[in-house]
């Protein structure tokens, strides 16, 4: 299969161009896009791992400018991934393809024919690669399914393995993708980097090994499903709360303005005491502390933690009574030196007894 895309293309990242195949009249205006005529590897390196995942691989802390060379290619087939750990290796070679990493670790991607995607999802760190999800073949050469806005995604994807190309436009959410195998390729704007087919409302994702490109969800989305990746896509990250920044400081997928630890990855965003503090970054899970007060500055809250050790009962706690074994509410110190008069020795070096010196 080939597709024939207008001059003025829809780009699904890098690389990656789709459009439902034009009318005839328009040959003069087309020119061929990468997606069906070459084959291509797309590679999403370091992903957020959310909770609850089956993998044991663990994501490094890498994403940007990580470079990726097909070994086998000549003349060299190269990328480098972008800020969010995506690169798109084009032109990639029917049969073995081993990729390599910063010159260092190696994943082979077997192609079985040309003109063909494939995808894969790795972890790189400390040298080594990873396979999260191993390379996923999507076949070019069957049927395509184009929808136009206002059809039925869910519909159009009913079988496993379905490959659909969503057209620029608004279409609505609300549904579950059941099947297993499912790519969905919405339109991404190569002038804004946005996407350009918006989904209006939820998605609940549940068939495995799904992939979704290039789209604008203005709910939420939500998955259980292995081998499930999203890329180019903008998911809104706070459906409820206005935050057009979409700002998001621990990368958790939750935005900072609804995230109840915005600073600490917590993607479940679990609150035991419900206190509007996640656990993850609560100083004092288990007892409502909203304030996350600490007087002491020890990491553990008022809430939860006892009144100071008074081991001479003069109402100055030990850790900070400068006679900490004898009774001085007062704290004289004539010498300023931090131990209290009570306790230092009156002849000698100035040595600090903690106990009365009588």
């Amino acid at each position: 299969m080939k597709l024939i895309i207008p001059s003025v293309a829809v780009v699904l990242g890098p690389g990656l161009s789709c459009a439902a195949p034009p009318d005839d009249d328009d040959d003069d205006d087309q020119v061929p896009g990468p997606f069906g005529d070459v084959t291509s590897i797309v590679v999403i390196v370091n992903p957020v791992i959310n909770e609850g995942s089956t993998t044991d691989v663990e994501a490094g802390a890498q994403r940007g400018d990580v470079n990726i060379t097909i070994v086998e290619a000549a003349p060299t087939i190269a990328d480098a991934t972008d800020e969010t750990g995506l690169a798109v290796l084009a032109l990639a070679l029917t049969g073995a393809n081993t990729l390599r990493f910063d010159g260092d670790g190696e994943v082979v991607v077997d192609v079985a024919q040309a003109r063909e995607l494939y995808d894969l999802v790795v972890s790189v760190r400390g040298g080594a690669v990873e396979e999260i999800v191993a390379a996923i073949r999507y076949p070019i050469g069957g049927d395509v399914a184009f929808i136009q806005p206002g059809d039925d995604i869910a519909a159009a994807a009913q079988e496993d393995g379905t490959i659909v190309v969503l057209a620029p436009g608004t279409y609505a959410g609300g549904f579950e993708m059941r099947a297993g195998g499912v790519l969905l390729f919405g339109a991404f704007s190569a002038d804004s980097e946005e996407p350009t087919s918006i989904i209006e409302g939820d998605v609940t994702w549940l068939g495995g090994n799904g992939r979704m490109r290039g789209f604008g969800v203005t709910g939420t989305l939500t998955t259980n499903a292995n081998g499930f990746s999203a890329a180019f896509n903008r998911v809104d990250a706070c459906v409820l709360v206005v935050n057009p920044a979409q700002d998001d400081s621990d990368g958790d997928g939750v935005g900072d303005a609804c995230d109840n630890c915005p600073e600490d990855y917590n993607l479940s965003q679990t609150d035991g005491d419900q206190d509007g503090v996640g656990n993850a970054c609560d100083n004092c899970v288990g007892v409502p502390n909203p304030g996350q007060q600490d007087t002491d500055g020890n990491g553990v809250g008022d809430a939860c933690q006892g009144p100071p050790a008074d081991s001479d009962g003069d109402g100055w706690g030990d850790t900070c009574d400068n006679c900490s074994l004898c009774a001085n509410p007062n704290q004289e110190d004539g010498d300023d030196n931090g131990c209290g008069d009570a306790c230092q020795a009156t002849a000698g070096p100035p040595i600090c007894r903690q106990f009365c010196v009588q």
